[in-house]
C-alpha cells in the first residue's frame, strides 16, 4: 500500500468542486466533519443539515463557512425545504444515530430508515439529476473468514447493521425503479481525526499518554482499519461525474487485531503500553475476521487507500497535538474501549 499521506486538491479534480453546491447530512459527525473540511478546501459551496440537538464541536473552526439548514431527516417537510433552499448538485448522506435505550433505538431507526425514505423522496422531487453518495457499513454483511466482496450476503447481527442494510435496500430500489444516481459506500473500520472519544483508538491514546492500562475485549477480533482521509477520498471519487453508480466496499483490504494496533501505537509513542487482556466481554461485532475486498472500488472509482496503519496513526497523533481538547470529557470521551 502506498503510504504517501498527500491528499492534495488535484487528486479530487478541484475544478469539479469549485463552487459546486453540495449538501451533507451527518456533517457534525466523525466522517462528516472530515468531508466538510475537504469540500471547503476544494472550493465547494457546502450546505449541511443539522438537527437542533446536533453537537457542533467538530465544526467550531469552520462552521461560519458553511450554510446550515436546521432539519431532521425524520421530518419530510423540513428536509424538503432544505433541498429547495440548497438546490444541491451532489448529496452526501452520512447521518446516523446511535443509542442504547428504547427511545434512542427508535430514534435511530427513524433516522436511518424513515430518514432515508424521506431523503429519496426529496432527491426524486427536488434534485433528480444530483448524485447521492450514501455511507453504509461493513456490519451489513454476514460474518466471513475471508475478504468480503460486494456480493457477500447481507446478514447483520447488530442493530446498526440491520438499519444500514434496510436503508441500503431502499436506496438500491430507488436507483433501479426511478433511475436516480445513487452510490453506496460500505465503510469498514474508520479511524482518525475527529473520531468519537469513547472508541478504542482514542481511548488507547488517552490512556497510553497517561500511563494507564488499556482494557481489551476477550477473544481475538480483527478489523479492517481505514483512515478517515481515505474514506473522504472515496466519497469524493464516488461523486465524480465520470464515476459509475453502484455499491462499493471501502477499507484497507488488510485486517489488524487490537494488539497489532497497540504495537504500532507503542512504536510511534516510543513508550510501552500497559494492557488489560479480557477486561471486557466480546461483542457481536468482535469477529475473528472482517476485512474488505476493495477491488471493485479500485477498478471502477480509481480509488485506493493511501495511508497504511502506521502513517494513519501518526497523522491522528499529529491532529491531536493541534486539537488537544478534542477528546476531553466535555465532548463525550469516556473510559470505555471498543
Amino acid at each position: 500500500m502506498n503510504s504517501n499521506p498527500d491528499h492534495g486538491p488535484a487528486a479530487e479534480a478541484a475544478a469539479h468542486w469549485q463552487g459546486r453546491r453540495t449538501l451533507v447530512t451527518g456533517a457534525s459527525g466523525f466522517v462528516g466533519a472530515n468531508l466538510v473540511r475537504r469540500l471547503l478546501a476544494l472550493g465547494a459551496n457546502v450546505h449541511i443539515l443539522l438537527r437542533h440537538s446536533s453537537p457542533t464541536w467538530r465544526l467550531t473552526d469552520c462552521l461560519q463557512r458553511l450554510t446550515v439548514h436546521t432539519a431532521d431527516l425524520a421530518d419530510a417537510a423540513s428536509l424538503s425545504a432544505a433541498f429547495e433552499q440548497s438546490r444541491p448538485q451532489a448529496i452526501f448522506h452520512l447521518a446516523t444515530a446511535r443509542g442504547g435505550g428504547a427511545s434512542q433505538r427508535l430514534g435511530y431507526i427513524n433516522t436511518s430508515i424513515l430518514g432515508t425514505a424521506h431523503l429519496i423522496e426529496a432527491l426524486r422531487s427536488r434534485a433528480p439529476e444530483a448524485r447521492l453518495v450514501a455511507a453504509g457499513s461493513s456490519l451489513e454483511y454476514a460474518p466471513s473468514n475471508g475478504p468480503i466482496s460486494e456480493d457477500h450476503p447481507l446478514l447483520p447481527d447488530t442493530l446498526h447493521g440491520a438499519v444500514k442494510a434496510s436503508a441500503s435496500l431502499l436506496l438500491r430500489h430507488a436507483a433501479q425503479s426511478d433511475g436516480l444516481s445513487i452510490s453506496q459506500l460500505r465503510l469498514f473500520h474508520i479511524y482518525g481525526p475527529w473520531e468519537s472519544g469513547h472508541r478504542f483508538l482514542p481511548t488507547a491514546i488517552r490512556l497510553g499518554l497517561a500511563g494507564q492500562p488499556i482494557p481489551l475485549a476477550a477473544g481475538q477480533s480483527r478489523r479492517d482499519w481505514v483512515h478517515v482521509d481515505d474514506v473522504v477520498s472515496a466519497l469524493l471519487a464516488a461523486a465524480a461525474p465520470q464515476a459509475p453508480a453502484g455499491i462499493f466496499n471501502i477499507g484497507s483490504g488488510i485486517e489488524h487485531g487490537n494488539d497489532a494496533v497497540l504495537d504500532t501505537l507503542e512504536a510511534l509513542l516510543q513508550r510501552p503500553l500497559s494492557r488489560l487482556p479480557d477486561a471486557m466481554a466480546a461483542r457481536p461485532t468482535d469477529q475473528a475476521h472482517r476485512y474488505a475486498d476493495i477491488g471493485l472500488a479500485r477498478r471502477q472509482l480509481g480509488w485506493q487507500p493511501r495511508l497504511d496503519l502506521a502513517h494513519g496513526l501518526q497523522d491522528t497523533l499529529a491532529w491531536l497535538h493541534r486539537f488537544p481538547a478534542a477528546w476531553d470529557s466535555e465532548h463525550g470521551a469516556a473510559p470505555l474501549a471498543q
